[in-house]
């Protein structure tokens, strides 16, 4: 199981993360908030009943993910094997029912965002931009 989820760290996730860090010029801890972000905004956009327990927990939640945003976005975070299984698992049991057009792209598009968030999490450096050096050549001949 390990295994597969380190080769879908590398073969997957990391890649796009990379690409996303090195345009934007934004950390992986940057990145992975904002994720987290944009997961606890499609749980609120998709909730379809809410009961006074659920509406604290997720009120919570988007407060400190909101201020973990602002105030903190390139400190660590910690990420578990477990909690990526857990959102896999929640990703596998909504697919079917979008599929089916029971539900909703915006729920399993979120639960995607925190595995990329779990994910960001778990790469070790975000190397520098390569730098085209031809583009460059071409630019400073026609400013020439």
């Amino acid at each position: 199981m390990q295994s597969l989820d380190a080769g879908l760290a590398k073969t997957v996730f990391w890649p796009i993360i990379i690409k996303v860090c090195q345009e934007t010029g934004c950390s992986k801890w940057a990145f992975g908030r904002l994720c987290a972000f944009i997961w606890i905004c499609g749980v609120i956009l998709t909730t379809k009943e809410w009961t006074w327990f659920w509406s604290i927990f997720i009120a919570l939640i988007a407060i400190g993910e909101t201020v973990s945003v602002g105030l903190r976005k390139d400190a660590p975070y910690g990420q578990s094997g477990l909690a990526r299984a857990v959102f896999w698992i929640s990703l596998a049991l909504e697919l079917p029912t979008v599929a089916a057009g029971e539900a909703q792209l915006a729920r399993p598009a979120s639960t995607l965002a925190m595995l990329f968030s779990l994910y960001a999490a778990t790469l070790p450096k975000v190397p520098p931009k390569k730098r085209d050096e031809k583009k460059e050549m071409r630019a400073s001949e026609v400013s020439t």
